[in-house]
């Protein structure tokens, strides 16, 4: 994702050098919580949310390098490994096995969690097996703290010129006129940071 003019975009995912990025992993997780609107609790804090989880994504071993190598191999790291090398994929011209692999997984992902919450993926194959880390930041759809139910103005209505409140209760909705009712409509839940987070199992 980039900003440009000051919203962010979506550009179509594609495989890069590990740490060629444009922006640091610190510095996208940084923009993302800024996006949310994110406040910090203080770093002494009891219990503190989970901002920012690490899926590692990887298979049986044999299968594993078999996808990355072309059959299934074992790497030592004492050796020379200069003629292993990745395994071509027969289905999509000029790009290799465990790259489409990638972009399958990353496809899943933000599809599961939404391509703005994933702010990283990686790919390691210089270790035993081949495995993925998605580092994701966990995001929960629910009404605003502390103004849970009640109404919210209707910024689709075009406003009289009369100040009125933001939010109201179902209360003092219930005490308005209907002519004072057709400003608001009941409150939508906005995206804010998940305390507890889900587990996922990839197999």
């Amino acid at each position: 994702m980039i900003m440009k003019n000051g919203q962010t975009h979506y550009i179509k995912p594609r495989i890069i050098s590990l740490g060629s990025q444009r922006k640091t992993l610190k510095q996208r997780y940084e923009q993302r919580l800024k996006e949310l609107d994110y406040k910090p609790w203080a770093k002494d804090a009891p219990n503190q949310p989970n901002t920012c989880v690490d899926f590692v994504i990887s298979g049986d071993h044999d299968r594993m390098t078999e996808i990355a190598f072309g059959k299934p191999t074992d790497l030592d790291w004492q050796e020379d490994n200069g003629n292993v090398t990745l395994a071509d994929d027969p289905n999509c011209r000029g790009r290799k096995q465990i790259e489409t692999m990638a972009l399958d997984y990353y496809d899943f992902l933000c599809r599961k969690f939404g391509e703005e919450n994933v702010i990283g993926f990686e790919c390691h194959i210089d270790e035993t097996t081949p495995h993925f880390h998605a580092l994701v930041i966990p995001v929960a759809e629910r009404v605003k703290r502390g103004k849970v139910g009640g109404y919210e103005l209707n910024l689709d209505i075009r406003s009289d010129g009369k100040k009125r409140p933001e939010h109201i209760t179902t209360r003092q909705f219930g005490r308005l006129s209907e002519d004072e009712q057709m400003f608001y409509r009941p409150a939508k839940k906005k995206k804010v940071l998940a305390v507890k987070v889900c587990s996922l199992a990839v197999v």
